[in-house]
């Protein structure tokens, strides 16, 4: 097995029970899930530990206090909003984006540099896949 990997995983529905068997399935893989519910609770945690390995992050979630409902376009545009934050603070985490919109509808984030786009549903596996190929391309 290789190293143990820890993400950062920001999305509202985080406390659902299939987050929670998420986190377990992706534990068996060496890789452990810290579950934040917005952009706020990421912060928090960036500023409180060491930087993950990756941040996994839904793009459709309430703005919460941080940003403004109109600057998301009413939660559109929350993830979007929190990686172009990381990227102006100059963090340089690996960025996975999981969406329910098309691909198509994300053109121009390119320069925010997600590494992976995955389109919900997603499958466990393929999270930790895209996690892995970022760790092994790093």
């Amino acid at each position: 097995m290789l190293n143990r990997l820890r993400i950062l995983w920001v999305d509202d529905e985080c406390d659902t029970a299939k987050f929670a068997s998420r986190t377990d399935i992706l534990a068996i893989d060496g890789i452990v899930a810290d579950l934040v519910r917005g952009p706020d609770e990421a912060w928090s945690y960036l500023r409180e530990h060491p930087l993950p390995d990756c941040v996994v992050v839904d793009i459709m979630m309430p703005p919460g206090e941080r940003y403004s409902l109109i600057d998301t376009a009413y939660g559109a545009l929350t993830g979007i909003r929190f990686i172009e934050e990381l990227r102006s603070a100059e963090v340089r985490l690996p960025v996975i984006v999981v969406t329910v919109r098309a691909v198509h509808e994300l053109e121009g984030i390119e320069h925010l540099e997600p590494i992976a786009y995955l389109t919900k549903p997603v499958l466990t596996s393929e999270i930790a896949a895209a996690i892995r190929a970022i760790v092994n391309t790093d």
